[in-house]
């Protein structure tokens, strides 16, 4: 049997307790006749003008669970039945999260069949403008970015790699990475920046672009050792650093390892010589 609903909350008692076929007078029946229905647990009897009525005691409670969708969750290959509940806030995380991580241009998710496939999978989802998921984007930089300060800081020391780059559109860039060991001996490693280097790339620029890294992300006293390669202004650039160090007295084990030569870098060098020898050598070898 259905529960009274909000509209229907007040019941005449003079309808209820008409008994024609029995032929008990109406007032008689008002009070001799027991009320044996489940359904009277739910309301009460009041006089209203002098007429008596049923309300509903349900008014203003809570009337229990409401229908809800149910999904599997899978937890390290076990699956567990859940309630599922649309969460907008939800949504819109892991779409920047899936824009990021796959690099997909932004008027994607405007695009007339994203917005079909996105509602197929819940009818509820709602579609954002590109401007809308660009700010989303910078929110998450933000929130990840103080996440990680918070992590640095209880960080003692941190080993940098750099290196520098140009583009096919004839652009400079600078990416700067931090490697430390975190609470639990593991390896991380972060990017701390990557930017464009206005030319020159001089070593004073590159030192300089460095150390403003570092201020921003509160580092600057943490630094070991730093990575670069055999480049003439990346040593500039070291020893422009190793000065500052020295004079804030914050260059950790005397300055004797602060510079690390890139292996990589020197193993390319070694066999871009041996190339250029092989192919001075082979015309010989190949003469009768």
């Amino acid at each position: 049997m259905s529960r009274p609903t909000k509209a229907n909350i007040v019941i005449n008692m003079e309808d209820v307790d008409k008994d024609d076929e029995m032929g008990i007078d109406a007032t008689e029946a008002k009070t001799s006749r027991k009320k044996r229905s489940v359904v009277w647990k739910e309301f009460e009897i009041i006089t209203n003008n002098g007429d008596m009525k049923a309300r509903s005691t349900l008014v203003g409670k809570d009337k229990g669970p409401k229908q809800s969708l149910l999904s599997f969750d899978v937890t390290e290959g076990d699956e567990m039945l859940s309630i599922f509940k649309y969460d907008k806030g939800k949504v819109r995380e892991e779409l920047v999260k899936m824009f990021d991580v796959h690099e997909y241009p932004f008027r994607m998710v405007e695009h007339e069949f994203f917005t079909k496939f996105c509602r197929s999978l819940n009818p509820k989802y709602e579609p954002i403008k590109r401007q809308t998921l660009k700010l989303d984007c910078m929110k998450m930089y933000i929130s990840e970015k103080e996440s990680l300060k918070l992590a640095l800081a209880s960080i003692n020391k941190i080993s940098l790699i750099s290196d520098l780059w140009t583009s096919n559109q004839s652009i400079g860039y600078m990416c700067l990475t931090g490697h430390f060991l975190d609470s639990e001996w593991k390896l991380q490693k972060r990017i701390l920046n990557f930017c464009p280097l206005e030319p020159p790339h001089t070593g004073h620029a590159i030192a300089d672009s460095i150390s403003e890294c570092l201020i921003d992300w509160g580092i600057e006293d943490k630094i070991s050792t730093i990575t670069l390669d055999n480049a003439s202004s990346n040593d500039l650039a070291v020893r422009v650093l190793k000065e500052n160090f020295e004079a804030k007295e914050k260059l950790h084990f005397g300055g004797k390892i602060f510079h690390v030569r890139c292996c990589a870098h020197i193993l390319n060098l070694m066999v871009q010589d041996g190339l250029t020898m092989s192919a001075m050598i082979l015309p010989c070898l190949e003469s009768p």
